[in-house]
Formats: C-alpha cells, sequence, structure tokens
C-alpha cells in the first residue's frame, strides 16, 4: 500500500513540475496567450488521439475483450452520474462560472496523469482498460463537453461528433484491436513520439495560466472547494463502491479508479481558452485539485488495491 501510494505521489510531483516549467516559460516570455492556444489544438486534435490509438495496438483476446466492454459500461454509467450531479450542484451559478465548474467536475485528468499512472502500477492490460474509460471520456467530450463549455448545442452534431478528433482515434483503435493488425513499425513509432507529448505540453499551458492567476484568491472561493470535492472524493469512492458491488475484475477495478480520482483535466483549461470561458477559473481548479490530488489519488488508490 505504501510503495502504490509513493508511486502515485511521485507522479503528481512530475505533473507539477512540468507545471512550474510552463510558469516559467510564461515569466520570460517564451510562452504567450497565443501560442497556449495553439498547442492545445495540437493536443486535441492529434496528441490525444494518439495516445488512444497507441493503447489499442495489441493480440485481439477474448476475456481482455469481455472486461473491455464491462469498462465501456462502467464507465457510461459513471459520465452520465457525475453530469447528473454536477449539473444539479451547479445550477444556480451564472454562466461562465457554471459551465467551467461542471465541465471540472465532471472530466477528470485521465489521459495526462491516469495512463502514465495505470501504466506504472499495472502495466499495459491497465492502460488498455484505462483506454476503455478514456474512450467514453472522450465521446462525453466531444458531445456534452463542448456543449456546456460553449453554451452552443450547434456545435455538436452526428456527423460533427463521429469526425472529432476524439472518436476517430477511438474507431481506428478499435479496428487495429479487434483485427489484431500491428501498424508498420516506423507508423508506430511516430504514434509513439506524438503520444509522448500528451504529458508536457497540456502542463506547460496549464503552467502559463497558473502565472496569470491569483492563487491565494482562488483558495477563498467555496464553489471551487465543492468542485474538487465531487472530482476528488464523491465520485471516485460511489465508484469503487460500485465496482465492489458488482464484484467486477481487480484490476479493471483498480484500473478504472485511477482514470475516475484523477484531478481536475486540462482539457478544462484548453476547453475554457478556446470557448471564451473562465480561462481563470479552470487553471484554479486544475493547479489545486491536482494539489490536493497528492493526499486524494494515493489513498483513494492504495485503498482500491486493498478491497479488490
Amino acid at each position: 500500500m505504501i510503495q502504490n501510494f509513493m508511486t502515485v505521489f511521485g507522479q503528481v510531483m512530475v505533473l507539477f513540475l512540468l507545471m512550474g516549467l510552463g510558469v516559467i516559460l510564461n515569466k520570460t516570455g517564451r510562452l504567450n496567450r497565443e501560442i497556449c492556444k495553439a498547442l492545445s489544438d495540437i493536443v486535441v486534435v492529434f496528441v490525444a488521439p494518439c495516445v488512444i490509438i497507441k493503447s489499442f495496438i495489441r493480440d485481439y483476446n477474448l476475456n481482455m475483450l469481455k472486461n473491455l466492454l464491462i469498462a465501456i459500461l462502467l464507465s457510461c454509467v459513471l459520465h452520465i452520474l457525475m453530469i447528473v450531479i454536477s449539473k444539479m450542484a451547479f445550477r444556480e451559478d451564472e454562466g461562465k462560472k457554471r459551465r467551467v465548474l461542471t465541465f471540472a467536475s465532471v472530466f477528470s485528468n485521465a489521459g495526462f496523469i491516469s495512463i502514465p499512472l495505470q501504466e506504472a502500477i499495472l502495466g499495459t492490460d491497465g492502460v488498455f482498460y484505462g483506454a476503455a474509460y478514456l474512450a467514453i471520456f472522450n465521446i462525453f467530450l466531444w458531445s456534452f463537453g463542448i456543449v456546456e463549455m460553449s453554451g452552443d448545442k450547434s456545435l455538436i452534431t452526428p456527423k460533427k461528433l463521429l469526425v472529432s478528433p476524439g472518436i476517430i482515434g477511438i474507431l481506428i483503435g478499435v479496428i487495429l484491436f479487434a483485427f489484431s493488425i500491428k501498424p508498420p513499425m516506423v507508423i508506430t513509432s511516430v504514434i509513439g513520439h506524438i503520444s509522448a507529448l500528451n504529458l508536457p505540453i497540456p502542463m506547460f499551458i496549464v503552467g502559463y495560466y497558473i502565472a496569470e492567476t491569483d492563487i491565494f484568491r482562488a483558495i477563498k472561493n467555496s464553489k471551487l472547494y465543492l468542485c474538487l470535492f465531487l472530482r476528488l472524493i464523491l465520485y471516485p469512492i460511489a465508484a469503487l463502491l460500485l465496482f465492489k458491488l458488482l464484484n467486477i475484475d481487480n484490476m479493471l477495478a483498480v484500473s478504472l479508479i485511477l482514470s475516475v480520482c484523477a484531478p481536475v483535466g486540462a482539457t478544462a483549461t484548453m476547453f475554457s481558452e478556446k470557448f471564451d470561458g473562465d480561462t481563470a477559473l479552470s487553471v484554479e481548479l486544475v493547479s489545486i485539485s491536482t494539489l490536493f490530488s497528492l493526499i486524494t489519488m494515493p489513498i483513494i488508490t492504495a485503498f482500491c488495491q486493498t478491497i479488490f
């Protein structure tokens, strides 16, 4: 239990160091708002789909397919539950603030922190199940997430959903897994190199905005703590109880818990920037939730491994 606690703690510290570099890039004038917008588009359009595709490049296995389908179903249930509770919790807040709080409480840092943790603790199988959560995460991100953050339902149509980068990455990954297709080494290498950008670039972006944010003002915001309570404590515990009740596979349970208990995703900042939301609030949520996750993630993950 102590070893798992330290593994998660160390990974979260890596995120903070990368965010620290983003702060330095801001203060030295090497990173500005326009560059952040361009980098956000690169991550959303190219990097995130490659992360998904990479995790599905493996031989077909019937048992893993069964667990994958279970992971997909559970991930759908969890996202719907989180959306309903979050919409109720922040229904009285004003427009931009409500959208950011709702978005942040629903969408975790499943891609930027959970995938590396799943690989470190569980190996490639853990990443595979984590990718199932990430797949559903992307479906809700490119549907509910876009509408919630932009306030514009016209931005999401069945056609737009199917051609969104995240969904395209999912479809390609499923085809590769179902037919045990191994892309040429050159293609696999390119996908791997692009996927490697999934950790540093978003953290640089968040670090840039941290340098622009009054953290001491942020910690006085009571609504911020409600959002963090939902994201870091209530939703992971609810998921853990559900998994125990259903008696699901232990590796599957731990992998999904790592996705659910992650702090607020950097996508909150990237989408807020893209759709003219309350970017300052989104950065406060990402940075403070990541700080608190130094304690909550290791405890919840270690506890999950103990009971499963």
